[in-house]
């Protein structure tokens, strides 16, 4: 009985710890670029230097000349967004978009500041609902789910020792 219990108890605190976000103060940069582009590429470069600088900073990359799903996305993004996004490279830093890379101390600038801005809390981050509605994948969902299968795990394991345990 007391190891049932020792069970319950962590994965509650298991569950718990997996639910509490990593931080507030999280900055999502959305990378659309094509394979072959030079000024991709440039930026690319760049924006590995941006993690050791802010580590606060997560990068998704989404390759469009090879993948129509992600050049799909980055038309919705756009559209959505009411971004120009006819070309690559296009930089979403959560809501702030720099579209285009001429050089780190032009637009590298320019997504420095909007990553600033970002974590001074001034922007939104409604591309990462555009993009959950999109690819019809959600942390929130997976949350739920695993919600879920913890209350269906306990009930299971609640009956089994009601029947064997005694």
């Amino acid at each position: 009985m007391k190891l049932f219990k020792y069970f319950l108890i962590a994965g509650f605190i298991s569950f718990l710890l997996g639910a509490i976000p990593a931080s507030a103060q999280e900055v999502d940069i959305h990378f659309f670029y094509g394979d072959g582009c030079p000024h991709c590429t440039k930026e690319e470069e760049f924006l590995a230097t941006l993690t050791d600088q802010y580590p606060e900073v997560q990068i998704n990359y989404y390759e469009t000349y090879n993948d129509s799903n992600n050049a799909n996305l980055l038309k919705e993004v756009g559209e959505q967004l009411e971004a120009d996004v006819r070309g690559v490279p296009v930089t979403f830093i959560n809501d702030e978009y720099v579209s285009g890379f001429y050089d780190e101390e032009l637009t590298g600038s320019q997504i420095r500041q909007a990553i600033d801005k970002c974590l001074a809390g001034e922007c939104s981050n409604q591309i990462q609902e555009i993009i959950n509605n999109f690819s019809g994948s959600s942390n929130d969902n997976l949350a739920w789910y695993t919600l879920g299968g913890v209350a269906v795990l306990v009930f299971v394991s609640v009956l089994l020792f009601r029947k064997f345990g005694k």
